[in-house]
């Protein structure tokens, strides 16, 4: 019987794929829902780009996920810090970019971000790069155990 060397059969290559939300201004008491399919994808990176928040304005970003795309629940450890015109203690500013890596092997099929702005108006865009290991590549020995 031949030796597998496992690293090499289990080698792949990244495949990325994006999504992105154009960035647009919110009102007060708005929020923005962007969310993805995270099938066969084992992590995501999430871009926040904060651009200019009028004064006294902040945004509240929270993680989501859902098995079906209409009943969500937070991700427990998936709050933003808070963007704000003007930061005070654990806030960040504005005119920003922000980054948040999610491991998506024990979360449900679709994760999504509520973001809700809150006093003034907000320009901001999400955006997700999700990462998945390519399981066509017919190099790739196969493993049969």
């Amino acid at each position: 019987m031949p030796i597998i060397d496992f690293a090499t059969a289990l080698k792949s290559e990244l495949v990325y794929e994006c999504g992105a939300y154009s960035v647009n201004t919110y009102a007060p008491d708005s929020s923005l829902n962007y969310s993805f399919d995270a099938r066969g994808f084992y992590e995501a990176v999430l871009v926040v780009n904060a651009g200019t928040f009028a004064g006294g304005c902040t945004v509240v970003l929270r993680l989501q996920e859902s098995d079906d795309k209409s009943s969500w629940t937070y991700i427990d450890g998936g709050t933003f810090p808070v963007i704000a015109a003007s930061p005070s203690g654990a806030e960040v500013s504005d005119n920003a970019q922000y980054y948040c890596r999610i491991n998506l092997f024990d979360k449900k099929r679709y994760i999504g971000v509520h973001a809700q702005v809150q006093t003034a108006r907000a320009t901001y865009g999400i955006s997700a790069l999700l990462l998945s290991y390519d399981t066509k590549d017919s190099t790739t020995p196969s493993v049969i155990v």
